[in-house]
């Protein structure tokens, strides 16, 4: 993709987070690699994404340093960068705060998706959720994070989830806060079933087939 349709391609789904509800003031952030690989295309911080425009995104090294662009790179951007570090074939990361999943993580609690079939397929068997508690010791924790899932969770500031495109990563967001809001839905109402063994390997091999797995992964549960 050229620099232009990546531009464009990224403030598409800033416009889409905010227009669903997953971001409020200037929360949230997104970045993408772009085509030497060491250089990003990322939002600016202090922005709110409903209003972003091409002109508006920055490009930062791997540290975070602006090397072209008006803004300042987010607070957050340790995480992404730690995302790319550990799955080197990883072109794009997106944050948000949608309520559900947030909730979750506000509660310290990892989301299950043994009870969906597409969920398994699509995301593994959970989304994990980590602790921001210890400080520079989150940032190595998100990126254990990403070698087992395709999404996590942080305590207090909602989800990161990565993909091959901007569009994979942004799906797998929207699908995740879908699914908290099913999951809790379904605790409420006490229909939650989880699905057999036998049919979760068979949907975690299905995972497998697809290249969806995480490099550290396990198939098993």
């Amino acid at each position: 993709m050229t620099s232009y349709g990546l531009r464009k391609e990224m403030i598409r789904y800033a416009h889409r987070l905010d227009a669903k509800g997953f971001v409020a003031n200037h929360d949230g952030n997104l970045s993408a690699r772009m085509g030497d690989e060491t250089r990003f295309l990322a939002t600016p911080t202090a922005r709110a994404k409903f209003d972003l425009k091409e002109s508006d995104l920055i490009v930062v090294d791997q540290t975070g340093k602006t090397k072209a662009g008006a803004g300042r790179i987010f607070s957050e951007w340790a995480y992404h960068s730690e995302i790319y570090a550990q799955l080197p074939s990883t072109k794009c990361v997106v944050h948000a705060h949608p309520p559900f999943a947030s909730s979750y993580a506000l509660a310290a609690q990892a989301l299950p998706l043994d009870f969906w079939p597409e969920a398994v397929v699509s995301l593994g068997l959970f989304v994990p959720c980590i602790s921001p508690a210890a400080g520079s010791e989150s940032v190595p924790r998100v990126g254990a994070a990403a070698r087992v899932a395709s999404a996590c969770l942080v305590q207090g500031n909602g989800i990161f989830a990565w993909g091959d495109s901007i569009e994979q990563a942004y799906l797998r967001l929207e699908l995740v806060e879908h699914l908290a809001q099913i999951y809790a839905l379904a605790q409420r109402s006490g229909t939650l079933r989880h699905l057999p063994s036998d049919a979760l390997q068979e949907l975690m091999q299905k995972r497998k087939k697809a290249g969806l797995l995480a490099p550290e992964e396990r198939i098993h549960g």
